[in-house]
């Protein structure tokens, strides 16, 4: 494998492109942890439970983040952001999708029909 960055096409981004992933991004990751406190406690979990639950975000970061740190550091950080972006775009894709399929098909039904 060339590690050489030579070899690496450079894609550049604006800063307010950058912002706005960033802000996308962030939203989604705090946005899950209030519907993942909500769906918890409407399925009757203890507070307790709840924030073993949400410790787990903070958990997997600390573990992984050395050996994600040494991936990245041996292949480009082109590779783990395309992944990363990829998965993302997959995981969070039908749901939009089909929010966007249920609010399209709301608004069509409740058009009014001109007498």
């Amino acid at each position: 494998m060339n590690n050489d960055l030579r070899s690496i096409p450079v894609l550049t981004i604006r800063l307010p492109e950058l912002f706005s992933l960033v802000l996308l991004w962030n939203g989604g990751y705090k946005g899950s942890r209030v519907v993942n406190t909500l769906y918890a406690r409407e399925r009757g979990a203890s507070p307790f439970e709840i924030g073993l639950l949400l410790a787990t975000y903070g958990l997997f970061a600390l573990v992984l983040a050395m050996h994600a740190g040494c991936f990245t550091n041996s292949v480009h950080v082109v590779v783990p952001t395309a992944f990363g972006g990829v998965g993302s775009l997959l995981g969070i894709g039908p749901v939009f999708g089909l929010s966007a399929a249920v609010l399209g098909g709301g608004a069509c039904l409740s058009r009014r029909q001109p007498a």
